[in-house]
């Protein structure tokens, strides 16, 4: 597999991530129980595809990563959105994210 990515992967990517993270966000601000945020969480890169949702997984997060890193309150939102994701991650059962190459 082509460790190389395309710009447009990239942006496919960290756009993904990016709305699973305003959902949350936006789910958490209005309440939403650990259930309906856990579904939520549930959609980011779940085709089943060990390889490829890992690839994708490790760049969208390198790629929001480097978009947010430029003042610290959207550093934090990241932080924090992260923190929720991988909350939700654990409480659905996924205790080790993908293998390293």
């Amino acid at each position: 597999h082509d460790s190389e990515a395309d710009l447009d992967e990239l942006v496919e990517v960290a756009k993904a991530r990016l709305t699973v993270l305003h959902r949350l966000d936006e789910a958490r601000l209005w309440g939403a129980s650990d259930r309906k945020l856990d579904r939520l969480a549930a959609l980011l890169f779940r085709t089943g595809n060990r390889e490829t949702d890992g690839r994708a997984e490790k760049m969208s997060l390198a790629a929001t990563r480097v978009a947010f890193c430029a003042s610290p309150a959207t550093r934090q939102w990241l932080v924090s959105q992260e923190s929720l994701l991988f909350s939700c991650r654990l409480r659905l059962g996924e205790k080790t994210g993908p293998r390293p190459e």
